[in-house]
């Protein structure tokens, strides 16, 4: 049977669709066909591991921190008067002794202002010495004036007496009388010189203390005029130069005692009671550090009375026990703190500690997640080992020292060594 036209286009069409079907077809034979590989048995890794035993026991413990020098004794020099500053005779840093002169103010201005006000103190001296002159002299007159008043009196009876005999003058009597009421006045005039002389005196002895002590004040604006280091030590540092204008308020220098010298850590959280206890108790809790090569042992000497915002822990001051290091304040230093003895906590190597607080016991050679509270570190022929407690453990467990990585609880080990 002939094809047509139209039959032949249409088995043109098909023709690579099926070719597509005929490869499908051949592909899937190829891949049924494939020999199969053999499926090994799933078997679970042990990780190899270093262990150690634990036996609790008592031990000394010891924190490493680190601290900031500081002296609770420094004094911030500031004028306190306006003046130029004429010299500066310290530097920053330099070791001074008490009553050294630190830094000189100009004190031309002042030694003007004392001269006038020691100039009112010498007037009104003087003029209290007048008062008791003239006290003197009154009362000397007063005796005087008497005196010439009974002379008067007499006069008029005398003149009375000639009137009446008519051997004298009225203008003579009047006279007479006139006399006496002259000296009468005079007399009481004096006496109330004598009488007024206490509040007089009394005046001029107020307005004295009042100069004396205007006086007084200026020979304290002078004294401030040359600082003077308070107590043995070193500057810390020197705001101002000669020439300069300061006033009162503006910090000149800054000083610490040198005898007073200490250092001040944060204590972490965990220790803050058994310290507080020591220092209630008065335990003495020891500390050692290393300052240019040299030792020193220091003791905690009190604690901060309140947290400081942000942080965990507490301030503890420790104060050196002999002698105090040449140190520069604000240094920052480590200190190795001895703390009170521990009973039932356990030794363990560093590796042994996982974040901080976790070590991992061995079971049935899989892991298990303990967490631990660290007590301190100690010294164990001369290595370091973390002290913990923790409920979960016993004397004989078996914990890891081999830091793994992704380390949880299961996972299956083997111990190669131990410790």
């Amino acid at each position: 049977m002939k094809l047509t036209k139209l039959d032949k286009k249409s088995l043109l069409k098909l023709m690579p669709i099926g070719i597509i079907v005929l490869g499908l077809i051949i592909f899937t034979i190829i891949i049924i066909s494939k020999p199969k590989a053999a499926v090994k048995p799933n078997t679970e890794i042990s990780w190899p591991v270093e262990a150690t035993t634990i036996q609790n026991g008592t031990y000394t413990p010891y924190l490493v921190l680190y601290g900031r020098i500081e002296s609770p004794e420094m004094a911030e020099k500031k004028a306190r008067i306006e003046a130029d500053v004429a010299r500066v005779d310290v530097r920053e840093g330099e070791k001074v002794k008490k009553g050294q002169v630190l830094l000189q103010l100009d004190d031309r201005e002042l030694q003007l202002l004392w001269q006038q006000r020691k100039a009112d103190v010498d007037d009104l001296k003087a003029q209290i010495q007048a008062e008791k002159i003239r006290y003197q002299t009154d009362q000397a007159s007063l005796k005087h004036e008497a005196g010439l008043v009974a002379i008067a009196e007499k006069n008029v009876y005398r003149r009375e007496h000639l009137v009446k005999t008519l051997a004298g003058s009225e203008l003579a009597l009047d006279q007479a009388k006139e006399e006496l009421r002259r000296r009468e006045l005079s007399v009481v005039e004096r006496q109330k010189a004598i009488d007024d002389h206490i509040n007089r005196l009394s005046q001029l002895q107020a307005k004295l203390s009042k100069a004396e002590a205007l006086l007084g004040l200026t020979n304290i604006e002078v004294e401030k005029t040359t600082v003077k280091a308070p107590f043995d030590g070193r500057v810390i540092h020197v705001n101002v130069s000669t020439g300069d204008r300061v006033k009162p308020g503006d910090e000149l220098l800054q000083i610490f005692d040198s005898r007073w010298t200490e250092v001040r850590c944060q204590i972490p959280e965990q220790y803050i009671i058994s310290a507080q206890k020591a220092v209630d108790r008065k335990q003495k809790v020891i500390a050692h550090t290393d300052i240019h090569g040299k030792a020193y042992t220091l003791v905690l000497n009190r604690l901060a009375g309140r947290a400081e915002k942000g942080r965990l822990g507490v301030d503890a001051l420790f104060r050196f026990t002999q002698s105090v290091p040449d140190a520069v304040i604000g240094s920052t230093i480590p200190l190795r703190v001895n703390l009170l003895p521990q009973s039932n906590v356990y030794a363990l190597p560093l590796t042994a500690i996982f974040g901080g607080d976790k070590v991992y016991k061995i079971e049935d050679q899989r892991l298990v997640e303990i967490n631990v509270q660290k007590i301190g570190m100690t010294s164990i022929k001369n290595k370091d080992y973390y002290l913990i407690k923790s409920a979960e453990l016993k004397n004989g467990d078996q914990i890891i020292t081999t830091q793994l990585p992704n380390v949880i609880t299961g996972l299956r080990v083997e111990v190669k060594s131990e410790q």
